[in-house]
């Protein structure tokens, strides 16, 4: 809820330019996103876009025998939220947009999915639908890229990590969601998030993981 309130408090006035609105009209640059125009561009371009480009491709890479229905609803459990840790995790090694966009980095991308204390589908079903998943999202990042969104900036970074708490199902459950986007998100400078909303997080988060937390930072 903090972190709602503190987007609502840094939107644009209703009736301003959109998120997907990054130029002037003219050719020109019509400043700066805010962090929620961010989050909109992100999840929009990310997901939604990508999801219906991947949706009718799901019959094609499920391996027969396999029910394509039961994979569609593992990738609307935890697939998403995980894949935006991966790029949070990628945006804190990399040093430019081409490191970002490399095969390398889509291959760490790959592990972490595959690798999730949250994934659903057996080994060989999750690396065809994995692969399908990154390749459309590579695709879509490229685009944001040659939008030039910041996509290295911290505010984009802090952008995809309240996109991972808000789509994540269950974060209090997901040991990677909690790590690298709750915990952060908490300990921002900035002070978005209060001490009652750190004191309750805390008390739903499991005592081993706390302590991971605090071994971390």
């Amino acid at each position: 809820m903090d972190i709602t309130d503190y987007l609502a408090r840094g939107a644009r006035p209703e009736g301003s330019a959109g998120a997907a609105e990054m130029s002037d009209g003219a050719g020109g640059q019509a400043g700066p996103l805010s962090e929620l125009d961010q989050v909109v561009l992100l999840a929009r371009s990310t997901m939604a876009d990508t999801w219906r480009k991947i949706e009718p491709e799901l019959d094609r890479v499920v391996p027969t025998g396999v029910d394509a229905g039961l994979v569609r609803r593992e990738m609307a459990s935890h697939i998403w939220c995980d894949l935006l840790i991966a790029i949070v995790r990628l945006l804190q090694r990399v040093q430019d947009a081409v490191d970002l966009l490399s095969e390398k980095s889509k291959g760490f991308a790959k592990r972490v999915l595959l690798d999730s204390s949250k994934k659903g589908l057996r080994r060989h079903v999750a690396e065809a639908v994995v692969d399908l998943l990154l390749g459309k999202v590579w695709s879509a990042l490229r685009g944001l890229v040659a939008v030039k969104l910041p996509i290295l900036g911290p505010g984009v970074l802090r952008a995809i990590r309240m996109l991972a708490v808000f789509t994540c199902p269950a974060p209090e459950e997901h040991r990677e969601v909690h790590r690298h986007a709750v915990v952060p998100l908490m300990n921002d400078a900035r002070g978005i998030i209060s001490d009652d909303v750190k004191a309750h997080v805390l008390a739903l988060v499991p005592r081993l993981w706390r302590r991971d937390a605090a071994n971390a930072e």
